[in-house]
């Protein structure tokens, strides 16, 4: 289940992080770090898996805050230009995952 208010919060306050220092909080939100297993059969926690290796991302764990819908969809996305630039955060439409 989304929380959306605490959704609604959290897109917020990024998005003014990102237009506050857009270099360190695109550092941060595409930094990964390996995990387990465990994080990853968790059912709250989205997880990337990279090359094989399950990775962790402080977007996930923001995403685990605000819940995910009966999917397995986050609240929240990091939304990139063509060029792959961090440009805003925003409520994850289902569409985007058909």
């Amino acid at each position: 289940m989304i929380h959306e208010t605490t959704a609604r919060r959290a897109i917020a306050l990024l998005n003014d992080l990102l237009k506050t220092d857009p270099e360190s909080v695109s550092l941060l939100i595409d930094a990964r770090v390996p995990t387990t297993k465990a994080m990853v059969d968790h059912r709250k926690v989205p997880v990337l898996v990279e090359n094989g290796k399950p990775m962790l991302g402080f977007l996930g764990v923001i995403n685990a805050i605000c819940g995910i819908d009966d999917d397995g969809h986050p609240a929240i996305a990091a939304v990139y230009d063509d060029k792959g630039k961090l440009t805003k955060f925003a409520r994850t439409q289902k569409s985007w995952f058909k």
